[in-house]
């Protein structure tokens, strides 16, 4: 989904993650879970390094380019198209589906504005909701969550960060500002994710862009549902103001 570069990134994100079960099992003193564990982190370490070997001649921008997915590539040529189209500043969210997939695709855009100056002027950061899965959620989990999301969110309305990566946490129920560029990495599952993350580009000349698969055409059928009903409800609205 995300390229040998995006597997070297998830292949670390999967590390650091299995390290932090580690630590959660030993506190409960289960040896044998440990150990499983202990050998998962020497497979991913060993998977790691081949990955790295294959890239091992590339700089770090090349590796971006050479070993993205169409779909990540696909994303930077948004990011550039943007830039050189529309005179709003980036105030911009990609939607993915996945909390796993947001924090790795961050790893993946921060590394882009690192290695190139054509986007340096990105700032990212990624935000998630919570999770029940082991070594993630414990009983400060959700506060901590929450918190970092608020600080997250208040960064944004800053300035401070202008790309955000985001799961459907972003989709509704915060409050955040009106953004230039709104991104579905993933297509909107139903009419409800399609509106939530659509009424996210509300600045003037916003961009709403849905990346779909080729082979997926038959999602266009959808589309045009959804903007029907859209417009359906644009039209409802519109008749109730003026009895009113």
């Amino acid at each position: 989904m995300l390229g040998i570069f995006g597997a070297w990134k998830s292949t670390f994100a999967c590390i650091v993650s299995t390290e932090r079960m580690k630590r959660h099992v030993k506190l409960h003193k289960n040896s044998l879970t440990s150990d499983v564990l202990t050998a998962i982190t020497t497979k991913l370490c060993s998977v790691m390094a081949l990955l790295e070997q294959t890239m091992a001649s590339y700089s770090n921008k090349e590796r971006i380019f050479k070993f993205s997915s169409p779909q990540v590539l696909m994303l930077i040529e948004i990011l550039r198209a943007f830039r050189a189209t529309n005179t709003n500043n980036l105030c911009g969210i990609v939607f993915v589906r996945q909390r796993f997939t947001a924090k790795v695709l961050f790893s993946v855009v921060k590394a882009l504005a690192a290695c190139s100056d054509e986007f340096s002027y990105i700032r990212t950061d990624f935000m998630v909701g919570s999770n029940a899965n082991l070594g993630d959620k414990t009983t400060r989990e959700l506060p901590y969550t929450a918190k970092v999301n608020k600080r997250i969110i208040s960064n944004f309305y800053d300035g401070e960060i202008n790309l955000l990566i985001a799961s459907n946490v972003a989709e509704e129920g915060i409050d955040i500002p009106r953004c230039t560029l709104v991104v579905k990495f993933d297509r909107p599952m139903d009419y409800r994710s399609y509106i939530q993350s659509k009424g996210r580009a509300r600045a003037g000349d916003s961009l709403y862009v849905i990346m779909v698969p080729v082979e997926e055409s038959k999602y266009e059928e959808n589309y045009q549902t959804y903007k029907a009903v859209q417009e359906e409800l644009l039209q409802v609205r519109s008749t109730y103001a003026q009895f009113t």
